[in-house]
């Protein structure tokens, strides 16, 4: 039996949000977390993997040694907690006791079997599920049509389903 176990703060070992393996995770202490800072919103906010507002970012990658160390220590006052994924060595950032990186939801992985084109948009709508659930779940209606339109023929989706049923 596979163990999976959905990320908390603190927690000694979850299911990493970047490689998926239920794994022992190491939280920074204070001082690596004030040396680590600086860099990591750089890669971070370059990458356009996490939204921070643009002059909190511009600031960050502006200041170099110990104005960074002391901005970082500034930022850790909004308990800023960051954990290493000991598998795959990525981060997982919290504000508080929320995760906020990485953006991705323990959404499962498509089935093999999965026809391409549904695969696609079943994808996309697992991106986009933290920043916009009502998004996500418009793709999957989508998903669904199209999956429903290759094993039924054309048509409404209710109509699709009750061919099913």
């Amino acid at each position: 039996m596979i163990n999976t176990c959905q990320p908390s703060l603190q927690g000694e070992s979850f299911s990493c949000p970047h490689c998926g393996v239920y794994s022992e995770h190491q939280w920074l202490s204070q001082p690596q977390l004030a040396s680590l800072m600086l860099s990591f919103i750089q890669d971070v906010y370059l990458s356009n993997k996490w939204t921070l507002e643009h002059s909190q970012c511009e600031k960050m990658i502006n200041l170099g040694g110990n104005q960074a160390t002391q901005f970082a220590k500034h930022f850790l006052n909004t308990e800023i907690s960051i954990s290493n994924c000991l598998q795959c060595n990525n981060h997982t950032v919290w504000i508080g006791e929320q995760m906020v990186y990485p953006p991705k939801s323990q959404v499962p992985e498509p089935n093999e079997d999965m026809p391409e084109a549904v695969k696609s948009i079943y994808l996309e709508a697992a991106s986009i599920l933290v920043q916009s659930p009502k998004g996500s779940a418009a793709l999957l209606r989508l998903a669904l049509q199209v999956l429903l339109t290759g094993i039924v023929g054309d048509g409404k989706i209710d109509k699709q389903i009750n061919k099913l049923v």
